[in-house]
């Protein structure tokens, strides 16, 4: 996932007004916002379901755990349903 170094760009009273992304920070956020795209246009996921999903692809997971059995269509990486 992204960790970019945090520089902002504030008023005269130091409020946030805007932040500042290295290209390369700003290329990878744009690549993870197309895979989380991806996922729910591709399944049909809700939002929060392929932010996780995606999560768990773009950190290179090998298996994803969850009570969702609706999850285990997703066929990008392995999907363990487990009983709640």
């Amino acid at each position: 996932m992204l960790q970019p170094k945090e520089r902002f760009i504030v008023d005269k009273n130091g409020q946030r007004l805007g932040v500042l992304l290295d290209i390369e920070d700003y290329q990878r956020l744009l690549e993870e916002l197309e895979e989380l795209e991806a996922i729910r246009a591709q399944y049909g996921f809700k939002t929060p379901d392929a932010v996780y999903l995606a999560a768990a692809v773009i950190s290179g997971c090998d298996v994803s755990l969850t009570n969702d059995h609706r999850l285990d269509r997703f066929s990008d990486i392995a999907v363990e349903v487990t009983q709640p």
